[in-house]
């Protein structure tokens, strides 16, 4: 049996091993939270920030990936209004991209194909539990929506070439990229959104037919 000397003994001790292992476990914390803010870049401000900054943001790892998917979202929603109002902006950013080593270059469509797959699945997955009423506007809001990111995809895809991010490949790679699950949701929301987006075609070609010439003055 341990006299009272052994026990106070013992416990300081174990008392110290316990305050050493504390010690460790908060400089380790601590070196942990400096290493992500040391490594963490700066997010750029969408409306005056250089086009380069932004995309190497979106490129970096630890950049817009470590955002909440509704701030990303509402990133790269800015940025392309700020590209579509500036024509002087999409020559930077096509300056910008065409100045990427090929890894970046594959890296940043790596990213704007993960978001466009994240639009489409969180999308289908609202589609997916609405009644025909609400599916309806649902997809016609949704069709306006995604004329705009294809405006925008088009832009992107005349600076990458070859390399490009067609909507057909765009299709492809989320297709390519989802679950079983996720496309047997997803496929009655893409064909629905095409459509859509096929009627709103022929309505703005009959519209445009229907203008009467302009007489000269």
């Amino acid at each position: 049996m341990m006299t009272t000397a052994e026990i106070n003994q013992s416990v300081k001790q174990n008392r110290n091993w316990v305050l050493v292992g504390v010690g460790v476990g908060v400089a380790l914390i601590a070196a942990y939270f400096g290493y992500e803010f040391a490594m963490t870049p700066e997010r750029p401000a969408i409306a005056s920030a250089p086009q380069a900054q932004i995309v190497a943001y979106i490129i970096n790892p630890r950049g817009m990936e470590k955002l909440a998917n509704i701030e990303q979202q509402q990133f790269l929603d800015d940025w392309r209004d700020r590209l579509a109002e500036s024509p002087s902006e999409r020559e930077s950013l096509k300056s910008a991209l065409t100045a990427l080593s090929s890894d970046s270059r594959k890296a940043f469509i790596e990213r704007m194909l993960g978001q466009f797959r994240g639009i489409v699945i969180a999308d289908a997955k609202q589609f997916d539990q609405m009644g025909t009423a609400e599916r309806n506007k649902f997809v016609f809001k949704k069709a306006a929506e995604f004329e705009g990111h294809e405006s925008f995809v088009r832009d992107l895809a005349a600076i990458f070439g070859k390399e490009g991010m067609s909507q057909d490949k765009l299709r492809e790679w989320i297709f390519e990229n989802t679950t079983p699950q996720d496309r047997d949701i997803c496929i009655p929301y893409i064909e629905a959104m095409q459509r859509v987006i096929e009627q709103r075609r022929k309505e703005r070609t009959r519209a445009a037919t229907a203008q009467p010439p302009t007489q000269p003055g």
